[in-house]
């Protein structure tokens, strides 16, 4: 099961949501961030909700000049209650949809991958 959550769950969410975000999405069991990125970030965050994934929506309101790095020497070991139950895996899964979706149509993979793109270019 381990092997599973590790491989298709935590590997997918870090290649699809990577592909989404066009960088690499923070993941709450481990991760650390600057106080100046924070304080960009928190007003735009929906800290309100509880019906959607909050690393996520964060990964989501970074500024695009952020950097998020990812080192995967860095390890955590994280709980397995997401496949406790099929009812509770299917809820997390709702909340990544709905988290991706929450900005559509003014927040896209492809105006995040402009935006990067623009900062490449200028620097």
């Amino acid at each position: 099961m381990a092997w599973l959550g590790q491989t298709f769950y935590l590997g997918g969410y870090f290649f699809w949501v990577g592909l989404w975000l066009a960088h690499h999405p923070v993941f709450g069991s481990n991760f650390a961030m600057h106080r100046d990125v924070w304080l960009r970030a928190r007003d735009r965050v929906h800290r309100e909700r509880s019906d959607i994934h909050d690393d996520l929506d964060l990964s989501m309101n970074l500024d695009p000049a952020v950097q998020v790095r990812y080192e995967h020497t860095l390890r955590v070991g994280v709980s397995g209650r997401p496949f406790a139950t099929w009812s509770g895996f299917a809820r997390r899964v709702r909340w990544g949809f709905r988290t991706l979706l929450q900005d559509w149509p003014e927040d896209t993979p492809w105006r995040r991958r402009a935006a990067r793109h623009r900062l490449r270019v200028r620097t």
